[in-house]
């Protein structure tokens, strides 16, 4: 619809001083700190916040800064705005009219509140200061950098795509909700409680520390135990050879070379795959006839083990001392190469006796 030339000439004699009443380029009237920000109040400051405006009118508009009331300084911000009567302009025509030429001046400033409803494209700047409530709806597409500080409350939803970088801190509350597939570096700290079902996978390197639990299922040894059974073996398949007409020759004299090793070794004791470093004082101080039972024990042990009789290399993993370290080794590599000097290593002679010959 187009206004009559007579309205328009009637509307341009109160524009001067509608125009007059504009805000203060220029006046400023305090400052603080925000965020590590420096936030300087002028007039546009007393309506950014659309939320704070009356707020911010009752507080400011009526103190004197810089020699000036706030209002004086920012009349359209602090509403206060001279009221002029608007001149009578007749009812539109019934027709609409065309202008012969433009108005003389533009319309009035932009409004100092903002629009009740959002625009249909984002800004090409962000705000200075964010927002005192959230939007309702979220953004369509994330934000180009993460903020500063994390929200108070977790998302509804996750994200559809992982963090390039984990947390600085982590979430006060699990997920409710496990992840589809594991991480690829352990947690540095346990979980409180154990899993409610086992791993689909097991790990690849055991656990430092062993259960306080047994689990239900037994597992499969892959090698005999260290002690023989609590109950008998049944009856042989056949007789057993008949005895010797002449009597064996007389014992053979234990070697004056009989001692124990000072060497360690590692050994599984309760066959439950941990093999843990040990030595001669520890098969002789309790349990000696079940510890010298271990395999490879009793050729280590052969004082203590009274097995000197026997000449034989231990098969245990042996910490031998050399060249001021010790390098964990079987007896398979002092036979290797080197014999007579690797034999001549503290306690290895002992610990082989077959291949270093001191049987």
């Amino acid at each position: 619809m187009f206004i009559s030339n007579k309205a328009l000439v009637l509307a341009l004699v109160a524009l001067p001083s509608a125009l007059a009443c504009v805000d203060s380029s220029t006046y400023t009237f305090g400052h603080y700190e925000f965020n590590g920000a420096t936030t300087i109040r002028d007039c546009a400051w007393i309506t950014v916040n659309f939320n704070k405006i009356e707020t911010r009118q009752d507080e400011w508009c009526g103190v004197e800064v810089g020699g000036s009331l706030v209002s004086d300084e920012c009349p359209v911000a602090c509403d206060a705005c001279p009221v002029t009567a608007a001149p009578s302009v007749p009812p539109p025509t019934a027709s609409p009219t065309v202008s012969a030429a433009p108005t003389a001046a533009p319309t009035r400033p932009p409004s100092p509140a903002p629009s009740p409803f959002p625009t249909a494209r984002p800004s090409s700047v962000p705000s200075e200061s964010p927002s005192d409530v959230p939007s309702t709806v979220p953004s369509d597409m994330p934000s180009d950098i993460p903020s500063f500080m994390p929200s108070d409350l977790p998302s509804k939803n996750p994200s559809d795509m992982p963090s390039d970088m984990p947390s600085f801190m982590p979430s006060d509350m699990p997920s409710m909700t496990p992840s589809d597939s594991p991480s690829l570096t352990p947690s540095k700290v346990p979980s409180d409680a154990p899993s409610g079902a086992p791993s689909v996978t097991p790990s690849l390197i055991p656990s430092k520390v062993p259960s306080d639990v047994p689990t239900g299922d037994p597992t499969f040894s892959i090698k005999p135990s260290p002690a023989p059974s609590a109950a008998p073996s049944g009856p042989t398949v056949g007789p057993t050879k008949p005895p010797t007409k002449a009597p064996t020759k007389a014992p053979v004299a234990t070697p004056a070379t009989c001692e124990d090793s000072v060497i360690r070794f590692k050994v599984d004791y309760n066959g439950d795959g941990q093999y843990k470093p040990q030595s001669c004082i520890w098969v002789a101080r309790k349990e000696t006839a079940t510890r010298c039972a271990v395999d490879g024990v009793s050729e280590i042990c052969a004082d203590t083990c009274e097995a000197c009789a026997t000449c034989a290399d231990s098969t245990l993993r042996l910490k031998i001392p050399k060249d001021g370290k010790k390098i964990a080794r079987y007896c398979t590599w002092v036979a290797r190469k080197f014999t007579n000097k690797r034999c001549g290593y503290e306690g290895v002679a002992e610990a082989c006796r077959s291949t270093c010959g001191t049987c």
